[in-house]
Protein backbone atom coordinates (compact mmCIF):
# COMPACT_ATOMS: atom_id res chain seq x y z
CA UNK A 1 0.00 0.00 0.00
CA UNK A 2 1.36 3.40 -1.03
CA UNK A 3 1.66 5.86 1.79
CA UNK A 4 1.73 9.58 1.16
CA UNK A 5 4.86 11.38 2.31
CA UNK A 6 3.02 14.66 2.70
CA UNK A 7 3.07 15.95 6.23
CA UNK A 8 0.26 18.07 7.66
CA UNK A 9 1.04 21.79 7.75
CA UNK A 10 1.91 23.41 11.00
CA UNK A 11 -0.42 26.07 12.29
CA UNK A 12 2.11 28.86 11.53
CA UNK A 13 2.38 27.65 7.94
CA UNK A 14 -1.33 27.99 7.24
CA UNK A 15 -1.78 31.36 5.51
CA UNK A 16 -5.24 32.68 4.70
CA UNK A 17 -4.58 36.42 4.32
CA UNK A 18 -2.42 38.19 1.69
CA UNK A 19 -0.83 40.36 4.38
CA UNK A 20 0.45 37.28 6.21
CA UNK A 21 1.83 35.89 2.96
CA UNK A 22 3.65 39.16 2.27
CA UNK A 23 5.28 39.04 5.70
CA UNK A 24 6.75 35.64 4.81
CA UNK A 25 7.74 36.52 1.24
CA UNK A 26 9.22 40.01 1.51
CA UNK A 27 12.29 39.15 3.65
CA UNK A 28 13.18 36.40 1.17
CA UNK A 29 12.85 38.75 -1.83
CA UNK A 30 14.97 41.38 -0.08
CA UNK A 31 17.73 38.82 0.41
CA UNK A 32 17.59 37.74 -3.22
CA UNK A 33 17.67 41.34 -4.43
CA UNK A 34 17.81 41.82 -8.22
CA UNK A 35 18.81 38.17 -8.64
CA UNK A 36 15.16 37.21 -8.25
CA UNK A 37 15.02 37.62 -12.05
CA UNK A 38 17.09 34.42 -12.38
CA UNK A 39 13.90 32.51 -11.53
CA UNK A 40 11.27 34.00 -13.90
CA UNK A 41 8.47 31.93 -12.38
CA UNK A 42 9.19 33.19 -8.87
CA UNK A 43 9.59 36.76 -10.11
CA UNK A 44 6.25 36.57 -11.93
CA UNK A 45 4.45 35.24 -8.85
CA UNK A 46 5.97 37.98 -6.67
CA UNK A 47 5.00 40.74 -9.13
CA UNK A 48 1.42 39.48 -9.35
CA UNK A 49 1.14 39.15 -5.58
CA UNK A 50 2.33 42.73 -5.11
CA UNK A 51 0.01 44.01 -7.85
CA UNK A 52 -2.98 42.33 -6.19
CA UNK A 53 -2.11 43.66 -2.72
CA UNK A 54 -1.42 47.23 -3.88
CA UNK A 55 -5.00 47.76 -5.02
CA UNK A 56 -6.19 48.35 -1.46
CA UNK A 57 -2.99 48.30 0.63
CA UNK A 58 -2.35 50.48 3.65
CA UNK A 59 0.28 53.23 3.59
CA UNK A 60 2.78 51.21 5.62
CA UNK A 61 2.37 48.19 3.35
CA UNK A 62 2.73 50.38 0.24
CA UNK A 63 5.96 51.80 1.65
CA UNK A 64 7.35 48.30 2.23
CA UNK A 65 6.40 47.11 -1.25
CA UNK A 66 7.78 50.31 -2.79
CA UNK A 67 11.15 49.50 -1.19
CA UNK A 68 11.07 46.06 -2.87
CA UNK A 69 10.44 47.67 -6.25
CA UNK A 70 13.23 50.15 -5.57
CA UNK A 71 15.96 47.71 -4.55
CA UNK A 72 14.90 44.46 -6.24
CA UNK A 73 12.36 44.44 -9.06
CA UNK A 74 13.37 47.49 -11.11
CA UNK A 75 17.13 46.73 -10.97
CA UNK A 76 16.27 43.10 -11.81
CA UNK A 77 15.05 44.21 -15.26
CA UNK A 78 18.54 45.48 -16.06
CA UNK A 79 20.31 42.42 -14.68
CA UNK A 80 19.16 39.89 -17.24
CA UNK A 81 18.46 40.05 -20.95
CA UNK A 82 15.61 42.37 -22.03
CA UNK A 83 12.32 40.68 -21.19
CA UNK A 84 9.06 42.26 -22.36
CA UNK A 85 6.67 40.01 -20.34
CA UNK A 86 8.63 40.60 -17.13
CA UNK A 87 8.70 44.32 -17.86
CA UNK A 88 4.90 44.27 -18.05
CA UNK A 89 4.59 42.22 -14.86
CA UNK A 90 6.64 44.80 -12.96
CA UNK A 91 4.50 47.61 -14.39
CA UNK A 92 1.24 45.94 -13.28
CA UNK A 93 2.18 46.66 -9.66
CA UNK A 94 4.17 49.82 -10.24
CA UNK A 95 1.20 51.61 -11.82
CA UNK A 96 -0.61 51.69 -8.45
CA UNK A 97 1.94 54.16 -7.08
CA UNK A 98 1.57 57.86 -7.78
CA UNK A 99 3.64 59.27 -10.63
CA UNK A 100 5.84 61.23 -8.23
CA UNK A 101 6.63 58.02 -6.30
CA UNK A 102 7.41 56.22 -9.55
CA UNK A 103 9.74 58.99 -10.67
CA UNK A 104 11.61 58.72 -7.35
CA UNK A 105 12.07 55.01 -8.02
CA UNK A 106 13.38 55.72 -11.52
CA UNK A 107 15.88 58.24 -10.15
CA UNK A 108 17.26 55.59 -7.79
CA UNK A 109 17.25 52.97 -10.58
CA UNK A 110 19.65 55.07 -12.66
CA UNK A 111 21.77 56.33 -9.75
CA UNK A 112 25.22 55.03 -8.83
CA UNK A 113 23.95 53.04 -5.84
CA UNK A 114 22.62 49.96 -7.70
CA UNK A 115 25.77 49.80 -9.88
CA UNK A 116 27.82 48.88 -6.80
CA UNK A 117 26.72 45.35 -7.68
CA UNK A 118 29.21 44.15 -10.36
CA UNK A 119 26.70 41.78 -11.99
CA UNK A 120 24.17 44.58 -12.33
CA UNK A 121 26.85 46.93 -13.64
CA UNK A 122 27.77 44.34 -16.29
CA UNK A 123 24.12 43.97 -17.37
CA UNK A 124 23.63 47.73 -17.59
CA UNK A 125 26.85 48.20 -19.54
CA UNK A 126 25.88 45.52 -22.05
CA UNK A 127 22.52 47.18 -22.72
CA UNK A 128 24.07 50.67 -22.82
CA UNK A 129 26.54 49.62 -25.52
CA UNK A 130 23.79 48.01 -27.61
CA UNK A 131 21.60 51.14 -27.43
CA UNK A 132 24.54 53.41 -28.26
CA UNK A 133 25.47 51.18 -31.21
CA UNK A 134 21.94 51.31 -32.66
CA UNK A 135 21.61 55.09 -32.20
CA UNK A 136 24.93 55.69 -33.96
CA UNK A 137 23.92 53.64 -37.00
CA UNK A 138 20.30 54.63 -37.43
CA UNK A 139 19.36 56.14 -40.79
CA UNK A 140 16.33 56.56 -43.02
CA UNK A 141 17.09 53.28 -44.81
CA UNK A 142 17.23 51.11 -41.67
CA UNK A 143 15.00 53.03 -39.25
CA UNK A 144 12.49 50.17 -38.79
CA UNK A 145 15.16 47.58 -38.07
CA UNK A 146 17.09 49.82 -35.67
CA UNK A 147 13.89 50.96 -33.94
CA UNK A 148 13.01 47.34 -33.19
CA UNK A 149 16.46 46.86 -31.67
CA UNK A 150 16.08 50.01 -29.56
CA UNK A 151 12.60 48.96 -28.43
CA UNK A 152 13.96 45.55 -27.43
CA UNK A 153 16.72 47.00 -25.25
CA UNK A 154 14.37 49.58 -23.77
CA UNK A 155 12.63 46.73 -21.91
CA UNK A 156 15.77 46.47 -19.72
CA UNK A 157 17.10 50.05 -19.59
CA UNK A 158 14.35 52.45 -20.74
CA UNK A 159 15.74 55.51 -18.96
CA UNK A 160 19.17 55.26 -20.58
CA UNK A 161 17.53 54.81 -23.98
CA UNK A 162 15.35 57.91 -23.71
CA UNK A 163 18.13 59.99 -22.18
CA UNK A 164 20.41 59.06 -25.06
CA UNK A 165 17.66 59.59 -27.61
CA UNK A 166 16.79 63.03 -26.26
CA UNK A 167 20.46 63.99 -26.41
CA UNK A 168 20.63 62.84 -30.04
CA UNK A 169 17.42 64.73 -30.85
CA UNK A 170 18.93 68.00 -29.62
CA UNK A 171 21.74 67.47 -32.14
CA UNK A 172 19.93 65.91 -35.12
CA UNK A 173 16.39 67.28 -35.52
CA UNK A 174 15.39 64.72 -38.19
CA UNK A 175 15.56 61.86 -35.67
CA UNK A 176 12.25 62.84 -34.08
CA UNK A 177 10.21 62.28 -37.24
CA UNK A 178 12.16 59.11 -38.03
CA UNK A 179 12.06 57.25 -34.71
CA UNK A 180 9.07 58.49 -32.69
CA UNK A 181 6.45 56.92 -35.05
CA UNK A 182 8.26 53.60 -34.60
CA UNK A 183 7.94 53.63 -30.79
CA UNK A 184 4.35 52.35 -30.63
CA UNK A 185 5.44 48.87 -29.37
CA UNK A 186 7.15 50.47 -26.35
CA UNK A 187 5.96 49.12 -23.01
CA UNK A 188 3.87 51.08 -20.51
CA UNK A 189 6.85 51.20 -18.16
CA UNK A 190 8.95 52.56 -21.03
CA UNK A 191 6.39 55.31 -21.73
CA UNK A 192 6.39 56.33 -18.08
CA UNK A 193 10.20 56.42 -18.09
CA UNK A 194 10.01 58.53 -21.25
CA UNK A 195 7.88 61.12 -19.44
CA UNK A 196 10.41 61.07 -16.58
CA UNK A 197 13.27 61.78 -19.01
CA UNK A 198 11.30 64.56 -20.71
CA UNK A 199 10.57 66.27 -17.40
CA UNK A 200 14.19 65.86 -16.36
CA UNK A 201 15.42 67.41 -19.63
CA UNK A 202 13.05 70.36 -19.40
CA UNK A 203 13.93 70.99 -15.76
CA UNK A 204 17.70 70.75 -16.27
CA UNK A 205 17.82 72.86 -19.42
CA UNK A 206 19.70 76.01 -18.45
CA UNK A 207 19.70 77.82 -21.81
CA UNK A 208 16.15 78.44 -23.01
CA UNK A 209 16.42 81.63 -25.05
CA UNK A 210 18.98 82.78 -27.59
CA UNK A 211 21.11 85.88 -27.01
CA UNK A 212 18.38 88.12 -28.42
CA UNK A 213 16.16 87.14 -25.47
CA UNK A 214 13.21 86.29 -27.74
CA UNK A 215 14.06 83.27 -29.90
CA UNK A 216 13.67 79.84 -28.29
CA UNK A 217 16.99 77.98 -28.13
CA UNK A 218 17.17 75.18 -30.72
CA UNK A 219 17.83 72.33 -28.29
CA UNK A 220 14.96 73.40 -26.03
CA UNK A 221 12.64 73.67 -29.02
CA UNK A 222 13.58 70.14 -30.12
CA UNK A 223 12.82 68.75 -26.65
CA UNK A 224 9.39 70.38 -26.86
CA UNK A 225 8.87 68.93 -30.34
CA UNK A 226 9.79 65.46 -29.07
CA UNK A 227 7.42 65.84 -26.10
CA UNK A 228 4.53 66.87 -28.31
CA UNK A 229 5.21 64.02 -30.77
CA UNK A 230 5.23 61.41 -27.99
CA UNK A 231 2.10 62.73 -26.26
CA UNK A 232 0.23 63.00 -29.58
CA UNK A 233 1.09 59.41 -30.57
CA UNK A 234 0.52 57.91 -27.09
CA UNK A 235 -2.31 60.14 -25.83
CA UNK A 236 -4.18 57.36 -24.01
CA UNK A 237 -1.04 55.78 -22.50
CA UNK A 238 1.13 58.72 -21.43
CA UNK A 239 0.57 60.23 -17.97
CA UNK A 240 1.23 63.98 -18.16
CA UNK A 241 0.25 64.82 -14.58
CA UNK A 242 3.69 65.91 -13.39
CA UNK A 243 4.41 67.57 -16.72
CA UNK A 244 1.43 69.86 -16.22
CA UNK A 245 2.49 70.52 -12.62
CA UNK A 246 5.92 71.48 -13.95
CA UNK A 247 4.29 73.95 -16.35
CA UNK A 248 2.22 75.43 -13.51
CA UNK A 249 5.32 75.74 -11.31
CA UNK A 250 7.28 77.54 -14.04
CA UNK A 251 4.41 79.94 -14.71
CA UNK A 252 4.15 80.78 -11.01
CA UNK A 253 7.89 81.51 -11.04
CA UNK A 254 7.39 83.92 -13.95
CA UNK A 255 8.95 81.70 -16.65
CA UNK A 256 6.64 82.21 -19.64
CA UNK A 257 8.79 80.16 -22.04
CA UNK A 258 6.85 77.04 -21.04
CA UNK A 259 3.87 78.55 -22.85
CA UNK A 260 5.57 77.34 -26.03
CA UNK A 261 5.04 73.78 -24.78
CA UNK A 262 1.45 74.52 -23.79
CA UNK A 263 0.62 76.08 -27.16
CA UNK A 264 2.16 73.10 -28.97
CA UNK A 265 0.16 70.64 -26.89
CA UNK A 266 -3.06 72.57 -27.54
CA UNK A 267 -2.52 72.95 -31.27
CA UNK A 268 -0.88 69.61 -32.15
CA UNK A 269 -2.38 67.20 -29.60
CA UNK A 270 -5.81 68.71 -28.91
CA UNK A 271 -6.14 69.94 -32.54
CA UNK A 272 -7.26 73.38 -31.37
CA UNK A 273 -6.23 76.10 -33.74
CA UNK A 274 -4.56 79.00 -31.95
CA UNK A 275 -5.40 82.38 -33.39
CA UNK A 276 -2.39 84.63 -34.00
CA UNK A 277 -4.12 87.42 -35.91
CA UNK A 278 -6.01 89.64 -33.47
CA UNK A 279 -6.77 92.50 -35.89
CA UNK A 280 -10.36 93.67 -35.61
Amino acid sequence: MNRSRKQPLLSEDVITEPAALLERVMPLIQRLGPFVINDPSLCTVVCRLFAACLEDASESLCASIREIYKTCLLPALSLGTPNCPMNQEVWCGLKWFSQSDRFDLYAYWQSEVPTSNPDLLFGLKKNYLAIDYALRRIAAANVKEMSRILTYYSYATPIFFFRSFLYKCTTFDNLIKLIVPQLKPISSLGIDCCMYCILESLDNRKVVLEEDGVTIERGYALIIEFTVSVVRMLTHRADVTLLMRFVEKKLREGDVTVMVLVSKLISDVANVRIRTDFDM
